[in-house]
Formats: C-alpha cells, sequence, structure tokens
C-alpha cells in the first residue's frame, strides 16, 4: 500500500511540474510576443519620425527617395544599417549599390543618421518594414525593380 501512495505522490508531483514548465512557456510566449509588438509599435513610430518625409509610408511608390517595401528582401542587414547611417559615405567610398540608388534617384542624398539613431533602432525600422510589406502583401517582383543596380 505505501508504495502505491508513494507513485501517487510522484505522479502528482510530475504534473504540478509540467504545469509549471507549460505555465512559463506560455508566459515567455506571451512575453516574446509583447517584446515583438512594442518593437514593431517602435519601428513604426521611427520610421515616421525618420524616414516617411522622403520614404513612402506606403512602402511601395517612390517619394522623394525610393520606396522601401520588401527592402530587407534584397539588402543584408549590415548594408542597411551602414545605408543609414552615412550614405553618402557608401557612395563616396565607390560602393556599387549605394551610387546606383544614388544616380536612380535623382541624386538624392539621404539624411545621415550617424549619431543620430542607434543600430538598435535602425533595425526596428526595418523590421517594421519588413512586417508592414507583409501585412500590405507587398510582392518581391512588384519591388524587383526598385532595388536592381546592375
Amino acid at each position: 500500500m505505501k508504495n502505491w501512495i508513494k507513485h501517487i505522490f510522484v505522479i502528482a508531483l510530475c504534473l504540478m511540474a509540467w504545469s509549471c514548465k507549460n505555465d512559463s512557456k506560455t508566459e515567455s510566449g506571451t512575453q516574446n510576443k509583447d517584446m515583438q509588438a512594442n518593437t514593431l509599435k517602435k519601428g513604426k513610430s521611427l520610421f515616421k519620425e525618420n524616414c516617411a518625409m522622403c520614404h513612402n509610408i506606403n512602402l511601395r511608390d517612390k517619394s522623394t527617395a525610393s520606396p522601401l517595401g520588401n527592402i530587407t528582401m534584397f539588402r543584408d542587414s549590415i548594408y542597411l544599417i551602414n545605408v543609414t547611417k552615412n550614405f553618402i559615405k557608401l557612395v563616396t567610398d565607390g560602393n556599387r549599390i549605394a551610387t546606383c540608388q544614388f544616380l536612380k534617384y535623382s541624386k538624392c542624398v539621404m539624411t545621415t543618421f550617424e549619431g543620430r539613431l542607434e543600430d538598435k533602432e535602425i533595425v526596428e525600422i526595418y523590421r517594421f518594414i519588413t512586417e508592414e510589406s507583409k501585412r500590405l502583401k507587398i510582392t518581391n517582383e512588384e519591388m524587383k525593380a526598385t532595388y536592381e543596380c546592375d
């Protein structure tokens, strides 16, 4: 009889531990979703404050500068951080893509954000652009001509 009670006790402890583990996963998953939502909210705010004056908020149409829909599908994150920080430096250093975009968009010079935006904030802006591109159902095909530089 004692062994039977021991087994029930062990099973009860295991169920309680499993239950606590699942609760923490759910809590962690919720926290993760909240963090992602906050990042997107911050990215949108940063985009509106720093980018929307030249890059169209609909991400499809040209404004003063190129549209940015799906840009993360065409450019890597290191390039995007560097071009956001100091576009003209990339052009003067002879970066092929930056120079192409400079010539393609009427020799417009992008504002330098070096010292004004941290890398983390730049990443938040591009996460917003990525998610907003998905929400707006922007396809790579429709943006291909925007980013071609050959």
